[in-house]
């Protein structure tokens, strides 16, 4: 199912739009990245080479790959971590789950050894359209700046929410998630300069207009 929408659906949608002469948007993920041995401060650039850990980064790699051949007016977009539009069947993204969970359980047990870039949805909509608007071509990153772990991510929900609650550390062979997922898939970009953009808002800062616009702080 992951190659039928990530890789032969995206090359199926490249090749309809190359047909009309239109453009293409195919947004990727950090896990096209693998981080078993990246130091943390060493964010991936746009140039580093793929390492995916699991069959969904795998099957995004594999559609870029197969965008940027089917149509020449492709954008690629790499991000991580979204939050801003309910992402699960449950209603909720991360900062939601993790005030819920501060709520009804009153502990909240988080990854600390999975670091990203949290990024904001908004910021990643409208950045997306001033590419667009420049007509850029090729990959590019689009995180919020800066990287954090996931438990790092649940403290930065809480401080800014004004909530007290009992946090946990594990790791993450702790947790029941049967994919791999890479230990560090920080990412940051050198192109947004290029075309003359500027890069995302710090990752905090945006988490905090995001819980003032929910009136969760």
């Amino acid at each position: 199912m992951s190659f039928a929408v990530n890789a032969l659906g995206a090359l199926n949608v490249a090749r309809a739009t190359a047909t009309v002469r239109a453009g293409v948007v195919f947004f990727s993920t950090d896990y096209v990245f693998g981080g078993r041995d990246r130091e943390r401060g060493h964010p991936y650039e746009e140039g580093d080479g793929l390492h995916p850990l699991n069959v969904y980064g795998v099957s995004k790699g594999a559609g870029e790959q197969l965008v940027m051949q089917a149509n020449p007016r492709h954008l690629v977009v790499r991000s991580a971590g979204l939050y801003g539009t309910a992402t699960s069947r449950k209603g909720w993204t991360f900062p939601e789950l993790m005030l819920n969970k501060a709520r009804t359980e009153g502990i909240v047990r988080v990854v600390t050894d999975q670091v990203l870039s949290p990024t904001f949805t908004a910021d990643l909509a409208l950045k997306t359209r001033e590419l667009i608007e420049q007509d850029a071509v090729g990959l590019f990153h689009l995180t919020n700046a800066g990287e954090c772990s996931w438990f790092e991510f649940a403290r930065g929900v809480f401080d800014l929410a004004g909530v007290d609650v009992k946090m946990e550390p594990i790791r993450t062979d702790q947790t029941q998630r049967r994919a791999r997922r890479p230990s560090y898939s920080a990412l940051t970009t050198t192109r947004l300069a290029e075309v003359g953009l500027s890069r995302l808002r710090p990752w905090k800062e945006a988490l905090g207009y995001y819980l003032r616009a929910k009136g969760l702080s």
